[in-house]
């Protein structure tokens, strides 16, 4: 399987750089499974698009001189207008880019506020909450002193009372009533 793939992809090659002649396209169609064929076509379609293509276009500034309408002078200023038009494109294409830039670190610097802006308010409502908590602890705090207080001023009292009451039955019990 290997091989074939390898020997599809040399005859491509070949047939790009047309060293191929038509006996040994014959000779590898017949090899060919009935896909391969159509790869090759659809490759062969391709290679005629390109030089149909390249072919029409400008073509680039060769070696022989040219007579006629275009002379030295005349590809020079197309070449430099063509530099200049290259520069305009960088120069623009920075801009966009630097232009990207900014755009991406404003962004940035937005999304930062926002984060600061709501980590601040999660803040300020947790010391809102913790200072009501604390509020209502120094409250609890605060009566349970004073039950505390109440409570050791109450068996100072009672004991008082027992004190007293343990005297008077003392007292009535010898009869001095």
């Amino acid at each position: 399987m290997e091989d074939a793939a390898f020997l599809n992809e040399v005859a491509a090659f070949l047939d790009q750089s047309g060293v191929c002649d038509a006996a040994d396209e014959v000779n590898r169609k017949e090899d060919r499974a009935p896909t391969e064929d159509t790869l090759l076509l659809s490759s062969h379609q391709l290679k005629a698009e390109t030089e149909k293509r390249l072919a029409s276009g400008i073509s680039p500034v060769t070696s022989q001189p040219e007579h006629g309408i275009y002379s030295t002078s005349t590809r020079s200023k197309v070449s430099q207008e063509d530099k200049s038009q290259a520069l305009q494109d960088d120069t623009k294409s920075t801009e966009s880019r630097r232009e990207s830039q900014h755009a991406q670190a404003s962004e940035r610097r937005r999304r930062y506020r926002d984060k600061i802006r709501n980590e601040k308010e999660a803040l300020m409502r947790q010391a809102t909450e913790l200072s009501t908590e604390l509020t209502s602890l120094q409250t609890a705090q605060l009566i349970q002193k004073k039950k505390q207080a109440r409570n050791l001023m109450f068996n100072a009292w009672r004991g008082l009372l027992h004190d007293s009451w343990r005297d008077e039955c003392e007292r009535n019990s010898r009869g001095g009533y």
